[in-house]
């Protein structure tokens, strides 16, 4: 996926405009696969993204609570 410059937020904006318009019913056949596929990629960016910085979270977390002992 080409989300290398892309933030989280724009990620997530353009994940939500995707399923929108697949709730709305304003998506039309030809259209719609590739549309899909898209979500999917911002989902599995998105999910890799946020685990990333949970992991990193958790990392300074316990770096803190180390420095408290």
């Amino acid at each position: 996926m080409k989300s290398d410059n892309k933030t989280i937020e724009s990620a997530y904006q353009e994940l939500q405009t995707i399923v929108s318009e697949f709730e709305n019913d304003e998506i039309n056949l030809e259209t719609s696969l590739p549309k899909f596929k898209r979500g999917l990629e911002l989902a599995a960016y998105l999910k890799d993204r946020l685990g990333a910085l949970k992991n990193e979270i958790e990392e300074i977390k316990e770096k803190f609570a180390d420095k408290q002992a």
